[in-house]
């Protein structure tokens, strides 16, 4: 019984050596491949703005000891009371940057990469072309059908309007767990919403999505819809409901309370064993 015992932990023992020996499963990203997973979703390089600044020449207008924490939880440094992060929070409308798990040398290597990949920044004047300069109306209704859930993703995601809402009529009042998308493009740009669509930066969104990714088609229409509804709110009319909820709900409290009069009235008037009381006192 003891040489098995002792068999069993020596077994354990070696397992545990070979595991250390052997190291982490996956080999070390290099700043390219740890750019694409978390940055290239919301940044570019040289490219414009997308959702959040162009990142060609970062190191040269922030200290990277700066950066670091920033990029691992922004939004710690931002309620740390920090002057140029809270500006750049405001510049950005307050679109939160989720926390990266990435390590001080794993952030080196993004800015590394950086630095060696781009010079200077564009001004953001160039022109791009969105969605909507080629959208057609087919597409426009397929963006707003996707949008409501009464046309199926093909990758079997859920509907949009499941987690947001947006003011157009004609179009389903959604949900509030996430942010209004009426004017998302004014916020983060068509290239942005595309980018989001196309590789989602937030947790629920992360996993609402996995193993259903939309198609091309999918992004582009769901933009070019969100772009038009964008640029038609100056002229929209809308309504949040509100009113006609309540004077639904007042219509069916005085309907409701008719009928429960017109029962009142037909209600026995006398007591139940009324009749049996009055037999009872005239035998006696």
């Amino acid at each position: 019984m003891f040489r098995g015992k002792t068999r069993w932990m020596t077994t354990v023992l070696i397992l545990e050596i070979f595991i250390f020996m052997a190291g982490p499963v996956h080999a070390a990203e290099t700043g390219e491949q740890i750019f694409a997973r978390i940055c290239k979703v919301c940044h570019t390089i040289g490219q414009g703005k997308l959702v959040g600044p162009d990142l060609a020449g970062v190191s040269k207008r922030y200290d990277p000891e700066w950066i670091i924490p920033f990029v691992q939880s922004s939004q710690t440094v931002i309620k740390s009371g920090d002057a140029v992060a809270v500006a750049r929070f405001e510049e950005f409308n307050k679109l939160i940057m989720p926390d990266n798990p990435v390590s001080r040398s794993e952030v080196l290597s993004i800015i590394a990469y950086i630095e060696t990949t781009a010079g200077d920044p564009m001004s953001g004047d160039e022109v791009r072309p969105t969605p909507l300069d080629t959208a057609t109306d087919d597409d426009l209704a397929l963006g707003g059908s996707l949008f409501q859930g009464t046309t199926r993703l093909a990758g079997g995601g859920p509907a949009c309007n499941t987690c947001h809402h947006v003011h157009q009529k004609g179009i389903m009042g959604g949900g509030i767990l996430a942010k209004d998308l009426t004017k998302v493009v004014t916020r983060m740009g068509a290239p942005g919403v595309q980018a989001i669509l196309g590789s989602p930066p937030f947790p629920v969104m992360q996993q609402a999505y996995t193993n259903h990714d939309l198609t091309e088609d999918e992004i582009f229409a769901l933009t070019a819809f969100l772009q038009k509804l964008d640029q038609d709110q100056e002229k929209e009319t809308y309504s949040t409901y509100g009113a006609q909820i309540f004077s639904m709900g007042t219509f069916g409290a005085m309907l409701l309370m008719v009928l429960y009069a017109m029962i009142w009235m037909k209600r026995k008037k006398k007591r139940v064993y009324g009749a049996i009381h009055d037999r009872q006192i005239k035998s006696t």
